[in-house]
């Protein structure tokens, strides 16, 4: 009985000590085949890209630019191949907005560009983003004519917000707001000129109103210009300060004649 249980237990240990060789030489073969197929795949020349496509907008971008950017970059193969590098080097040219950058099997590296769509002119030399974001873009003379918004450094976003509300409320009465600025102590300065269809004259004129109530004045000056023309005042604005807390100044570029009745 005791022999028995001895032999079956010297048995069971064989086949034990079997399993694990034959498992250790199973994961043997797949970390020697693992090996192998890495080093297949950086090996140098392996899976190389070939064929570069940019898709996008390309009216102030120039194409032979973006390959310049990702051809010394897309040196690695189909694997290790770093798209994020080539994605933050394209993004970091002035006129792209965003890039996108796709592999595509065995051998197509894309890259998709989406340009910047500048909204407004930013003190001198610079533009806006529809968010708000300075842009400093070469080769910008072909741009259409924009609205002209200045301010202090850092506040881009607040007057472009700004110029979007108080633009929005002038159109309602046949105005358009065609430059905005603010001053460091937090006066508004408005050009504004009239686009209504079968005016006599496209006049400009300025509209100063202080941080303080901003759009409760402006809101009074645009109440007051849609319901009173007496005398054809409207054409000879030249100037109307908004700053005082019951009313405004308004300096016209002609007195304006009395009217007479026969």
């Amino acid at each position: 009985m005791t022999r028995d249980l001895h032999y079956g237990r010297h048995r069971r240990g064989r086949r034990f000590v079997g399993r694990g060789v034959a498992l250790s030489a199973v994961g043997i073969i797949i970390l020697v085949a693992g090996i192998l197929v890495t080093d297949r795949v950086v090996r140098p020349g392996a899976f190389p890209m070939r064929v570069l496509q940019l898709v996008g907008e390309f009216n102030h971008l120039k194409q032979s630019e973006i390959e310049a950017i990702v051809m010394p970059l897309a040196t690695g193969n189909f694997f290790t191949l770093d798209v994020e590098d080539i994605d933050r080097a394209v993004e970091a040219q002035p006129w792209v907005s965003q890039a996108k950058v796709m592999r595509y099997w065995p051998d197509t590296l894309q890259v998709e560009v989406q340009e910047q769509r500048p909204v407004a002119k930013w003190q001198e030399k610079s533009w806006l983003s529809p968010q708000g974001e300075v842009l400093v873009l070469p080769h910008s003379g072909g741009l259409k004519v924009m609205p002209k918004l200045n301010g202090p450094d850092g506040m881009a976003p607040t007057v472009l917000s700004r110029f979007r509300q108080w633009n929005q409320l002038l159109n309602g009465v046949g105005l358009a707001l065609n430059a905005l600025s603010r001053t460091a102590v937090g006066t508004w300065n408005l050009n504004v000129s009239s686009f209504q269809i079968g005016a006599e004259q496209d006049r400009d004129f300025e509209l100063t109103v202080s941080e303080v109530e901003a759009d409760f004045r402006l809101g009074r000056f645009i109440r007051l210009y849609s319901q009173n023309n007496e005398e054809g005042w409207r054409q000879q604005i030249r100037r109307i300060d908004l700053r005082y807390p019951n009313g405004m100044a308004v300096a016209l570029n002609q007195p304006l004649k009395p009217s007479t009745t026969e």
